[in-house]
């Protein structure tokens, strides 16, 4: 966004800034929600069961359990989630603006999302491509959240090749 001259092309693995997610935003926005994100890392029992509660009254999707116990399950990736989450939060592009430049400067944009991923939903990246088909193209990939596996490079690399 800043220095758009300086970027020929852009690799982006389940970009979650094409959307501000009102999860995210409370958990990290507010005072309030920081600390009751805090003590959720150090605690999760709670949000396990408010999820599996809303999973029974089918509120809530299968996969954002999974998702939630691999990443909450342990100590210390709770805390790296933590320290991403709220190290971002004043982090806002400004999509208006990267459109416009990616269009001025041509720059390649390729997306790549899970097709299984319930997280970062890969529609985003369709609803963000449009206009920009020239320079902007998304790949789905048999995955779920975790694109960045040794397995997905082969194809990852294909797509930013051709």
């Amino acid at each position: 966004q800043e220095r758009p001259a300086a970027v020929r092309k852009l690799l982006l693995l389940a970009p979650d800034g094409l959307e501000v997610n009102p999860w995210y935003r409370l958990a990290t926005g507010t005072a309030a929600g920081r600390l009751l994100f805090r003590l959720t890392m150090q605690a999760p029992a709670w949000f396990f069961f408010l999820l599996k509660a809303g999973q029974r009254w089918q509120l809530a999707n299968p996969g954002v359990l999974k998702f939630a116990h691999r990443f909450l399950n342990d100590a210390g990736a709770r805390e790296l989630l933590y320290r991403r989450w709220t190290c971002l939060r004043s982090f806002r592009p400004d999509l208006v603006r990267i459109r416009r430049e990616i269009a001025t400067s041509h720059t390649a944009i390729f997306l790549f999302y899970g097709r299984y991923d319930q997280i970062i939903r890969f529609e985003k990246g369709i609803l963000f491509r449009q206009g920009m088909e020239a320079f902007c193209s998304v790949h789905i990939l048999e995955t779920g959240h975790r694109l960045l596996q040794k397995k997905y490079l082969p194809q990852i690399i294909k797509h930013c090749l051709m």
